[in-house]
């Protein structure tokens, strides 16, 4: 625990002379070399002497006292969050002589106990970044497990692993800043979009124990500052371009491989930054700008279309050989009888008449009117592989603008907008619709300091991040141009047509809009007082959420091949008869909570070699409120009086014991941290550092917000009477629009109801660690440490309603009969042993679904380091982690993702992020080493780059599952009985390995009615080792101007790293490994510096 710097560094020393003797009441001045940025302090009565809230960049420091020769050091560099040491040795003189030195400060932290790596300017601009987003080289940084870039909200959402922290169900545990505001989306606590790498001017990991100052996230701190302006104009200019022709082709093993995808890729954009007055007030500006076009596989030959003749109706090519059936009966999918569902007999021929093929499917093939159509077929057994164009485009813009006030008073003010639009394949294998992506985000922060006196300085600030975006389905058409009776509500676009066995088009989930807008006040007091620093102050959030959730409202169509309709999906699909219809009505939800926190924190400095770092903070969130109250919790017997239609335990907001919040507000929510830094020998090379402490977390708007009927509505039809005419059989007709209104909610049963545990808390961690670190040269340091995190209150949903496993009348337990062995229904309860209670009583609940907070996980590990900055032309950051991670559950938050929900012990195991071994280095190596004065030769030889970043990860665990539902609770995600050993031979040839990465007859089936003996995560994956590369060679063109050629590789070795096997027991490719990670990717840039 240490005093934390969302944007700034800390400087301090002590003050002797040459005999050792402490030099009280010395002046220290410490001057920013590129902005003229001036900070005073004396020393106290023991000579030790520190400056809070220093601005990153390079620094002259000046020490006088009365009797004394003046000391300066110059070459000091402060990066983010960097307590720095610089003790002097005054030597007896004149103040008006000087004592000069050019050095840095030393590598060893011996003032706090925090875990963490600041990622360097010369890192971030020298080492390669495909696709140039910053967050790849998070994982620089020990710790930092997985890295990912998703937009299933609509907008880009990242979310980044730490130390074995887990994902709170759908929502992220990490903080994240930029330029000391806050910049993440609330509604799944996720990290928002940052600025491109020339506008960055470094970023911090903080992964254990940081500072009192930080609260609301359990798991760790990233926080990314951008550049300012300085007393000289700067900036650069760049083109980075991507294409597929430079790429190697990726690996698959299945026969169907795709050939290279086409891929073009701009990044384009600029700098500028500099004074607007010398001395007094900067500005810096940036844009940068995507434009990238790929074309990707969307079926490879797994869609399977109906033939020219199959259109018109003729399944002659299907006819089984032999003398013709008689009766109806089941087929495969190419050799089938038709049956005509209206006489239960076999069409003549196998051909379906004109007068009973569906109108609408025939307006679906055909394209009518301009629509999209089902393409014919391209390939042997009418297969068709196509291909769909997406396009991926963003612009962004930063402007962020430094003011010197006063002497001592600091001003600081950035607005940063980002906005894009990304468009994929809907889904399925067919080109049908395409979903768009379309997101905007803003930032805005301003932060002030300012420097009452030498010991005594205040920061604010106000920050505000707003990120919308949402999910749009192009094109804007519907079903009911193509004839039939179907009705969207909401925005329109096409259904999606799941013909089983043959193809699927398109995909019916539109949206959701969602975004958040978080708004934040903070501040905080330094106060330097003898052998203390103190710290303390708070902040106060809101964070309003929106999220519009359309789900399936566009309509799902599923031919199955029902022995109702013609034993066949796809003549099914010609005749327009579905087995069934899901379909959504929109949802609209607003969630707002309020966070407040405050903290005190004390840098104690026992002796001169020893600091012990003392910290507590109190945290309070209010559960978030819905403002329209739609929200539902449950309790078993109690009817609600607000909505008195209600079935039997669902309660509402205005319900006994239901507030708009659902849990009371957790005032007890006390963070202690305790730290020490000890600096064995007193000289900063050696030092011993550790600390504890409780960390509390949150949750999302997403989480919380999960509401069920009344207030959304889904609807899932299985006795449809046509695509053209779906709600023919539905009693009262379509029952959409539907939009909830207090006065006439609707329950259409049977349905899963959501509640939420009265007894539900903050997720929480425990972290610890204990380093060794050793600085052996003034360039190169060591460490090695212990790093633990225990999480606890986790959240989980948990089905209270649960089948059990009794017998329904006569009939025993089956899949057929999962909601008649739920054991709670309004009226009556289930018997013991037996559902004869249930015969000829409508099922009103399946799923009670409650979100708890009961679950827990574990992270140790041994994390060792070694870096070395600027010398000999040359850097080095490297890290091995030797780490053990387990979780109770898989974390995903899911009702379906354990085997039973009655025994959840069964899931404890390793985490999905268990990966037992991380190895990373990574290199800057300017290559100028001729230092002769041929200018020839010292244009050919100089002037080169070469920046290495090599990874070894061992395998990522994996669960071997049946694919059935062998326990009958109505979920196929149940695991096998393991019979023998599952290993084979590690050393084997590459076919035999992705043949089979593992003994597949060591799992086998478990009978019915029962769970597997297979554990959760008990294989590994395959490991995999990288080395991506950046080759530069720079020009000078004018004074401090350079132009620079780039080419940047990720895997440049071409490595095969596997992805993990089929592990699906009814698979065809159970065991197999049927693709791996990217090949070479390339990267070409050119930029220009001044």
């Amino acid at each position: 625990m240490a005093v934390g710097q969302l944007t700034t560094a800390t400087l301090s020393g002590e003050v002797q002379d040459n005999t050792g003797a402490l030099v009280p009441k010395a002046h220290i001045t410490a001057v920013n070399t590129d902005t003229g940025f001036t900070q005073s302090t004396d020393s106290n009565d023991q000579g030790a002497w520190r400056i809070d809230l220093l601005p990153v960049g390079g620094y002259r420091l000046t020490i006088k006292a009365e009797g004394f020769k003046t000391f300066a050091q110059s070459g000091i560099v402060l990066s983010l969050g960097q307590f720095a040491t610089v003790n002097a040795a005054l030597q007896i003189g004149d103040t008006s002589e000087t004592i000069s030195i050019n050095s840095d400060v030393p590598l060893v932290n011996v003032t706090n106990s925090v875990v963490g790596a600041t990622v360097q300017n010369s890192e971030i601009v020298n080492l390669p970044i495909v696709n140039r987003n910053v967050y790849d080289l998070l994982t620089l940084v020990p710790g930092v497990q997985t890295n990912t870039t998703s937009y299933t909200l609509g907008y880009p959402q990242q979310t980044v692993q730490i130390n074995g922290g887990v994902m709170l169900g759908n929502a992220g545990s990490t903080s994240y800043y930029m330029d000391g505001g806050t910049n993440m989306t609330g509604l799944r606590n996720t990290g928002n979009t940052q600025p491109n790498p020339d506008a960055v001017n470094e970023f911090r990991v903080e992964t254990n124990n940081y500072s009192a100052e930080y609260g609301r996230f359990p798991n760790g701190v990233i926080n990314v500052i951008t550049k300012s302006g300085t007393n000289a104009f700067h900036g650069s200019l760049f083109e980075f371009w991507r294409e597929n022709a430079l790429n190697a082709l990726d690996r698959s093993f299945v026969a169907s491989a795709p050939a290279a995808q086409p891929l073009h890729r701009h990044q384009f954009g600029g700098t500028v930054g500099g004074p607007i007055k010398r001395d007094k007030t900067f500005f810096f500006f940036s844009y940068g700008g995507l434009r990238q076009i790929t074309t990707t596989p969307i079926s490879n030959g797994a869609a399977v279309v109906p033939s020219a003749a199959q259109r018109a109706g003729n399944f002659s090519e299907n006819l089984p050989s032999g003398p013709a059936a008689s009766s109806c009966q089941s087929g495969t999918s190419t050799s089938f009888y038709v049956c005509n569902p209206k006489t239960n007999k076999p069409y003549a021929g196998n051909i379906i008449p004109a007068s009973d093929l569906d109108a609408t499917v025939q307006n679906i093939l055909k394209g009518a009117n301009g629509l999209p159509s089902i393409p014919l077929p391209n390939g042997a057994g009418n297969t068709y592989a196509g291909y769909i164009r997406n396009q991926n485009n963003t612009d962004e813009f930063l402007m962020k603008v430094d003011h010197q006030l006063t002497a001592n008073q600091r001003l600081t003010g950035e607005v940063f907008e980002t906005a894009g639009i990304n468009s994929q394949n809907a889904g399925g294998n067919l080109p049908w619709s395409q979903q768009n992506y379309v997101w905007r985000q803003w930032n805005a922060n301003i932060s002030h300091v300012y420097t009452i006196s030498p010991t005594l300085i205040n920061q604010a600030w106000i920050s505000f991040a707003r990120n919308l975006g949402g999910r749009v389905n192009t094109p804007a058409h519907q079903i009911s141009e193509y004839g039939s009776k179907f009705q969207v509500q909401g925005t329109p676009s096409l259904p999606q047509i799941a013909v089983s066995g043959y193809f699927t088009a398109g995909n019916a989930i539109a949206g959701p809009r969602a975004g958040s807008n978080y708004y934040e006040v903070r501040d905080t007091i330094i106060w330097t007082k003898g052998k203390h620093s103190l710290r303390f102050g708070g902040n106060a959030a809101l964070d309003k959420d929106i999220q519009e959730s359309l789900l399936n409202n566009y309509g799902i169509f599923n031919f199955t091949s029902a022995k109702s309709r013609s034993y066949n999906a796809l003549s099914d699909f010609l005749l327009g008869l579905p087995n069934s219809m899901n379909q959504d009505a929109p949802s609209i939800q607003r969630m707002n909570s309020w966070y407040a926190g405050l903290f005190l924190m004390d840098d104690y400095r026992i002796t001169s070699n020893l600091t012990f770092n003392l910290g507590l903070r109190w945290d309070v969130q209010t559960p978030p409120v819905d403002t329209d109250n739609k929200v539902e919790n449950f309790k078993f017997g109690q009817q609600s009086t607000t909505i008195s239609s209600a079935p039997l335990g669902l309660l509402v907001p205005g319900d006994k014991g239901v507030s708009r919040g659902i849990v009371p507000v957790r005032w007890n929510h006390f963070s202690p941290r305790v730290g020490f830094a000890w600096d064995v020998f007193g000289n900063s090379k050696i030092a011993v550092r550790g600390g504890a402490g409780i960390f509390w977390g949150s949750i999302s708007g997403n989480e919380w917000g999960a509401a069920g009927q009344p207030f959304s509505f889904r609807a899932s039809f299985t006795n449809v009477k046509s695509i053209t005419d779906p709600y023919a059989n539905v009693a009262g007709g379509s029952p959409f629009p539907y939009n909830y209104t207090p006065s006439a909610p609707r329950f259409t049963a049977p349905f899963s109801a959501p509640g939420t545990d009265p007894n539900f808390d903050w997720t929480s961690a425990y972290q610890a660690n204990l380093t060794v670190e050793q600085q052996w040269t003034s360039t190169f340091a060591t460490s090695v440490g212990y790093v633990g995190a225990m999480g606890r209150h986790l959240p989980y949903t948990t089905d209270v309603n649960y089948p059990m496993l009794v017998n329904v009348g006569a009939a025993a337990p089956s899949t057929s009969n999962v909601d008649q062995r739920r054991p709670y229904q309004p009226n009556p309860p289930l018997s013991t042993g037996t559902a004869t209670n249930y015969q000829g009583i409508p099922i009103t609940y399946q799923g009670i679904n409650i979100f708890g907070s009961n679950q827990t996980s574990a992270y140790h590990a041994m994390q060792v380091t070694a870096n070395k900055r600027m010398s000999q032309h040359f850097t080095v950051r490297s890290f091995y982690v030797w780490a053990k991670n387990w979780a109770s559950l898989g974390m995903q938050n899911s009702t379906a993702s354990v085997v039973n929900q009655t025994k959840l012990w069964l899931e404890r195991g390793r985490s999905d992020n268990d990966y037992r071994h991380m190895f990373t280095t990574s290199v800057v190596w300017m290559l100028d080493y001729y230092n002769g004065n041929n200018r020839y030769i010292k244009t050919a030889a100089n002037g080169w780059q070469v920046s290495p970043i090599i990874r070894f990860r061992s395998g990522a665990p994996f669960t071997v599952t049946n694919g059935t539902d062998t326990n009958l609770d109505g979920t196929n995600n149940d695991r096998p009985n393991i019979v023998g050993n599952p290993y084979l031979e590690a050393h084997r040839s590459r076919n035999d390995v992705i043949n089979a990465w593992f003994n597949t007859a060591a799992f086998v089936a478990p009978t019915t009615a029962t769970e597997g003996t297979t554990g959760r995560n008990t294989l590994d994956g395959p490991g995999s080792k990288s080395v991506d590369v950046a080759f530069f060679r720079n020009f000078a063109l004018w004074e401090k101007s350079t132009l620079q050629f780039r080419g940047e590789f990720t895997n440049v070795l071409n490595n095969v790293n596997l992805s993990n096997p089929n592990a699906t027991l009814n698979s065809p490719n159970y065991g197999k490994i049927t693709g791996a990670n990217s090949m070479r990717q390339t990267q070409l840039g050119l930029r220009l510096t001044f």
